[in-house]
């Protein structure tokens, strides 16, 4: 998942159109616990087609770590299926 970091409090995370992306939403998850101060996060669903239950936990997992830290989650073009 390439991860843009905009400034020291702004990342911008894509997800791969692969629906098993639950790789790079640990990796995301890891590299924001590491971070002091917690940046501002926006993930984009963009080029993702199917996400499942597993795909919400990790994105409320890391919200929930965001909100702990002072950031915060933004998601950007979710599919019309993420709200089915």
């Amino acid at each position: 998942m390439p991860v843009q970091r905009w400034s020291e409090r702004i990342w911008v995370a894509q997800v791969a159109r692969d629906p098993a992306y639950s790789e790079e939403l640990d990796s995301l998850l890891a590299a924001v616990a590491a971070r002091t101060p917690v940046p501002d996060v926006v993930v984009d669903l963009a080029g993702v087609e199917f996400m499942n239950s597993s795909n919400l936990a990790q994105l409320l997992k890391l919200r929930k770590r965001l909100i702990e830290g002072g950031g915060r989650l933004r998601l950007a073009g979710p599919p019309n299926q993420a709200w089915a």
